[in-house]
């Protein structure tokens, strides 16, 4: 029996107009089912259209003063065969051209039932339609939409016809010469899935069901009694762990009962999880559109750079007093210093990374990642904690001045009052890191200052009533790092935790 395919729409104007549409007297929303069917047979997937010519298409009126939308075709096409499937399956659609059903058009063209409810998916166009006054509504094929399908998916059909289905005879013989090959060899069900698929010319997912459901409904005369299922996500996990602590290969697969093949994926499908999980928030400047923005801003630097850079780290900027605070945090405030214009060029290139990463994560959505791009983008997010803690490092004398300046007109002067400025600076310190537009005119240190002052007037209100802590110098120093910890990105907390 046919059954509804279950799928969101891709595009939210389209879903919206159909719950429109539902509204319309039964006759217009006949009619609106052959324009649908129209429309879908002349889209063409590479093609963006407006949405106010797929409106007018369908419902004959035009949208005014609606902004201008534009919908990709490839995305328009699922949609369409959406709305069709629910404006007919509301109305009596009369049979007013050819049709057949599934297994009509499976017959005929000998493939499976199933096989064309997949086409259904791909592109193949459906109506509902009630035979007769009175029952069930029925799901039929129009045969312009079936004409035009196996006029544009030739191969996919040649390919399916191919395809016999696999008869009890069949899959006896393909389990016995599992079982054979188990016998004599020390191999796991999926190598000899993987043979046997080359020899008969059948999918290694097939063959591998089948083989998996044998030993599954015979425990006592199982082929393969290594076999364990597919990992479960605490496996999958503790694969990737173990890869990360240096864990040999082959120790895993005895382990996890697992070929090699299995452990790579498994390693690599974590590793590209966790550079999909890492929140990325960055600014984009004109330049990351250059033809060549990696020759310029991913270059290395030269000897003169970093030695100009060194000198303006000891030259640089003024030091910040730190005789009065406790000796455990006096290191936490000196050093680190970077020059303004060096500062605004290492923003530029963290910003730029960030921007690498992004895109490579999009490109992971399209296709296979390669264990290139995965090594690449664990760099770029590498080289970008660097940074943020570098810049976090070199401007914790900027958070000590700033609420020293702050306390120096306030009532409270004491060093625990200073500390509780500097505490609540971290978070900001944080925060500007990641929004600040090096293409401003503007550097760091007084972006940093601007916003530091405004949360430090807020924080002086909020704190006027509350009693201060003793200054504990190991105490404030493992708050302020703590801090630190915690804003780092879920990537690099999952591979500590690791």
């Amino acid at each position: 029996m046919s059954r509804r395919i279950s799928q969101p729409y891709r595009c939210e104007p389209l879903a919206e107009l159909n719950r429109q549409l539902l509204y319309a007297p039964p006759d217009r929303r006949i009619e609106q089912v052959r324009r649908l069917e129209k429309l879908h047979d002349q889209i063409d997937p590479a093609v963006n259209y407006p949405l106010e010519f797929l409106h007018y298409r369908i419902t004959r009126y035009r949208l005014d003063g609606a902004p201008e939308t534009l919908l990709v075709g490839e995305a328009v096409l699922p949609d369409l065969r959406l709305m069709i499937d629910e404006l007919s399956r509301t109305v009596d659609m009369p049979l007013d051209e050819p049709s057949e059903s599934e297994e009509e058009l499976a017959a005929r063209l000998d493939v499976s039932t199933k096989t064309v409810s997949r086409w259904r998916r791909q592109g193949l166009r459906w109506r509902w339609v009630r035979v007769g006054s009175s029952g069930p509504r029925h799901l039929v094929l129009p045969r312009s939409g079936v004409d035009r399908f196996l006029a544009n998916n030739a191969y996919r059909v040649e390919r399916a016809a191919r395809f016999s289905q696999m008869t009890p005879a069949v899959r006896r013989r393909l389990i016995e010469r599992a079982a054979r090959i188990a016998q004599a060899h020390d191999v796991s069900l999926n190598q000899v899935a993987t043979h046997l698929a080359k020899r008969t010319g059948r999918a290694v997912e097939t063959i591998r069901l089948v083989l998996e459901h044998h030993d599954a409904q015979h425990p006592h005369d199982r082929i393969f009694e290594d076999h364990t299922g597919p990992l479960s996500a605490r496996q999958k996990q503790l694969i990737a762990r173990a890869h990360r602590m240096g864990v040999r290969t082959s120790t895993m697969v005895r382990k996890f009962k697992r070929t090699r093949t299995t452990i790579y994926r498994v390693v690599r499908d974590q590793r590209v999880s966790l550079v999909k999980r890492t929140v990325l928030n960055y600014v984009h400047l004109p330049i990351f559109d250059r033809p060549d923005a990696d020759a310029v801003l991913l270059r290395t630097p030269s000897t003169d750079e970093n030695d100009r850079a060194s000198k303006s780290r000891r030259g640089g900027h003024r030091s910040v007093p730190v005789a009065d605070l406790p000796e455990g945090l006096r290191e936490f405030f000196t050093g680190h210093a970077i020059d303004d214009d060096r500062q605004l060029s290492l923003f530029v290139r963290f910003n730029y990374l960030k921007h690498k990463v992004n895109l490579l994560r999009a490109d992971f959505e399209k296709r296979e990642p390669r264990a290139a791009d995965v090594d690449r983008a664990e760099a770029w997010l590498e080289e970008i904690r660097t940074l943020r803690d570098r810049f976090a490092a070199a401007n914790q004398r900027v958070v000590l001045d700033t609420a020293r300046r702050h306390t120096s007109s306030a009532q409270d002067r004491s060093v625990a009052r200073l500390l509780e400025l500097v505490e609540a600076g971290q978070p900001v310190l944080v925060n500007a890191i990641e929004v600040f537009d090096p293409s401003r005119d503007q550097t760091f240190d007084s972006f940093l200052r601007w916003s530091l002052m405004r949360a430090f007037a807020e924080e002086n209100r909020e704190a006027a009533a509350t009693a201060r802590r003793r200054v504990d110098a190991d105490a404030a120093l493992r708050r302020l790092q703590s801090i630190w910890h915690s804003s780092e990105s879920s990537e690099h907390a999952d591979a500590t935790q690791g």
